[in-house]
């Protein structure tokens, strides 16, 4: 019998792209945050100009939710804030995660992928022995960086720790990024 690899316990992190038209940002009030700047609006997809966005939005978290994580169909997704964010060049997201939610998504508006940025998950969790390793691979690191492009669309669990990289860039780094959690029953009675 061949050895099996079995992902015991691991965070899946959801990776599409896609195609949209990009919604006119030239009405969004920017305010700082850290080391970049946010839309002053926590919920940038009820607006109608991001109607395109929400329906990407809700399809990604879709997919997460009943397709990777099988939660059940009868609880309904809710978009609980969605913002935009905004690096200029030099500007990066500090490390922090999302408390209060079951997913978190990013999609990529204006991203250069040569232009540093990249976004980084980090695994908390402490290893016993930190042993030097001939390469990093997906059993092995503490973390994963991926360099997005535009259209590039992430979901992962709300509590994994997250931050984005500088932005190396002569053009600002946009992207929009949402907070999912279910409503109906969470649990059957046998459960409890």
């Amino acid at each position: 019998m061949s050895a099996q690899i079995i992902p015991l316990f691991s965070q899946p992190l959801y990776k599409n792209h896609f195609e949209f038209k990009r919604p006119d940002l030239s009405k969004i009030e920017w305010i700082t945050n850290k080391d970049n700047e946010i839309s002053k609006d926590q919920h940038v997809l009820d607006l109608p100009e991001f109607a395109e966005l929400s329906e990407v939005a809700y399809n990604a978290s879709a997919e997460y939710i009943y397709g990777v994580l099988a939660v059940v169909e009868h609880l309904d997704l809710v978009v609980t804030s969605s913002w935009l964010n905004r690096s200029a060049p030099g500007m990066s997201h500090p490390r922090h995660w999302h408390p209060n939610n079951l997913a978190s998504g990013v999609i990529y508006l204006d991203s250069n992928p040569q232009a540093g940025g990249g976004i980084v998950w980090l695994n908390d969790r402490k290893p016993r022995v930190n042993l030097d390793r001939r390469e990093n691979t997906l059993w092995n690191t503490n973390h994963w960086q991926e360099q997005p492009e535009t259209g590039d669309c992430f979901m992962f669990p709300s509590e994994v720790d997250h931050w984005v990289e500088k932005n190396t860039g002569l053009k600002p780094r946009i992207s929009l990024a949402w907070n999912v959690f279910v409503k109906g029953q969470l649990n059957s009675e046998i459960n409890l």
